[in-house]
């Protein structure tokens, strides 16, 4: 909210998650805090990486039309190089040095 007094912006205090709190959600305020996507991400950030809700990627891999997630633990977890070479596969564009010619986002 911005100060009357400034007119700057000030930050939302982060609340501190306590030792049995294991999960969060993902926002779009969190991920502008972060230096870069981590390779692996959670349901919530990856659905926010690829720019749909978390029930609409959790369908879409479901049915085969996002890539499929593994699971660790409870946790549901999506391979930030498996999510580029779907966005990659999905607008047609080619496939990186890194990602290897012909593997496709399924692989």
């Amino acid at each position: 909210m911005p100060s009357a007094r400034s007119g700057t912006l000030r930050a939302k205090p982060v609340p501190v998650l306590g030792k049995a709190a294991c999960h969060y959600r993902m926002t779009p305020e969190r991920a502008l805090k972060m230096p870069d996507w981590p390779a692996r991400m959670g349901e919530d950030m990856a659905a926010l990486y690829l720019g749909v809700s978390a029930s609409t990627l959790r369908a879409g891999a479901a049915a085969g039309r996002y890539p499929k997630p593994v699971r660790d633990g409870k946790r549901v977890l999506y391979a930030r190089c498996q999510l580029d070479r779907f966005v990659r596969a999905q607008f047609g564009l080619p496939a990186t040095d890194s990602e290897g010619e012909g593997r496709g986002w399924a692989a």
